[in-house]
């Protein structure tokens, strides 16, 4: 837009100069001067319609950084629907289910008294991880369904929601294998 403006002053500097100048006699110079204002006034009536032009132009791209606009939102800005969800009830209730889990596990070891310590690290470094793991999935589905943090549509942040459901059911396994692999060793060796 700067380049054609810059030329259609340029070009209008030159057709102003062009006619300010004195009447000559020779008649290969008055030759030259009348096709050199006739490709200026040629040179005008392009710069016009490319004016006219860029005007539509920029108009069209008025438009098109609304609409971008717009599309940009829809992919930082987080649906409500998808906030309250039942993807998100999911989420919440299996770290719910993990940590009464953890906790359960966590009495029934008070309660049988395990005395060898390497069983006691043992668990206690997969408990442990288990957690941090749950930890980890729920704060990523926080941010998923945070407005400004992922630029992704709606279809995209169900998919990830329903991904980290799935590595929580994971978790929420492993917490019950350990809580059975526990009960049979106390059953077995006691405490």
């Amino acid at each position: 837009m700067k380049k054609i403006f810059i030329i259609f002053v340029l070009l209008t500097l030159v057709y102003s100069q062009g006619k300010a100048q004195l009447a000559t006699v020779d008649a290969a110079t008055n030759a030259q001067l009348i096709i050199l204002n006739k490709s200026i006034t040629a040179m005008e009536l392009t710069l016009g319609k490319m004016t006219t032009a860029s005007t539509g132009t920029a108009a069209s791209t008025a438009a098109s950084e609304g609409y971008l606009h717009s599309v940009e939102q829809a992919l930082v800005i987080v649906s409500n629907s998808l906030k309250t969800g039942i993807e998100f009830n999911n989420i919440l209730n299996s770290e719910a289910r993990i940590i009464k889990k953890v906790r359960d596990l966590n009495s029934f070891m008070v309660k049988n008294k395990i005395s060898n310590k390497d069983t006691q690290r043992l668990i206690s470094n997969n408990i442990a991880s288990c957690l941090k793991a749950t930890s980890s999935l729920v704060d990523l589905a926080i941010d998923v369904l945070s407005d400004n943090i992922y630029r992704m549509d709606t279809e995209q942040r169900r998919s990830y929601l329903k991904d980290i459901t799935s590595q929580l059911f994971q978790v929420e396994y492993i917490v019950d294998k350990l809580n059975s692999n526990i009960k049979v060793y106390v059953l077995t060796f006691g405490k």
